[in-house]
């Protein structure tokens, strides 16, 4: 496993291996911000429509200010009670950024209804999860990075993608992964949590 220090190491290569934007006074700092935005970044909403209420100032307010530096984030990505987090920090980058770089700042109202409709079309958090194998180890693992999703936010033949998507992002981002016993504990605990479309269970 690589050292945390590779992280910054990687920041600075990409900021350093970009070519000086034909702006006017920007910062060094400035580049390094932009670049941070571009490592670990969500799953890519493959299509603006398929987000929820498209047409709402909250999803539109998504695509407007978050789409200017990075790939639109899937509202799932985080839990209702790590979005307000998330978006802080994306606000006082956006807000710290030299003018040149011409980024659109939402306004106050904006960032009420993007936070609004993040937190409406959040990650389903796990209540009370069910004490099957592997219960502990998922526990440990996914909860590393983000709040416990409910295994019911996805079926029995999506959550190896799923799982797979969330092993990839913990390697780039220099978090302990999963190794293969982790990984058949886990992904069987999801398999016995999920509800199996067409099933009672």
């Amino acid at each position: 496993m690589r050292r945390p220090t590779a992280l910054l190491a990687l920041t600075v290569s990409f900021a350093c291996a970009q070519d000086p934007p034909p702006l006017g006074d920007v910062t060094r700092s400035d580049s390094f911000l932009l670049a941070a935005t571009k490592i670990g970044l969500p799953p890519v909403v493959r299509s603006v429509d398929s987000l929820p209420e498209a047409e709402s100032l909250g999803a539109r307010s998504l695509v407007a200010f978050c789409g200017q530096c990075h790939a639109v984030p899937a509202p799932s990505f985080h839990s209702a009670g790590d979005w307000p987090i998330v978006l802080r920090r994306m606000w006082l980058r956006m807000d710290h950024l030299a003018p040149d770089y011409r980024v659109g700042v939402p306004s106050t109202g904006e960032r009420h209804a993007l936070l609004q409709y993040l937190q409406g079309h959040a990650l389903a958090v796990a209540d009370n999860l069910p004490d099957h194998p592997g219960r502990d180890t998922f526990v440990r693992v996914c909860s590393q990075c983000h709040a416990l999703p409910d295994p019911r936010t996805h079926t029995t033949a999506d959550w190896p993608v799923v799982f797979l998507r969330m092993r990839e992002n913990m390697t780039r981002m220099h978090v302990s992964a999963p190794d293969q016993a982790e990984t058949t504990a886990i992904l069987g605990f999801l398999e016995r949590s999920t509800i199996v479309p067409g099933s009672r269970r």
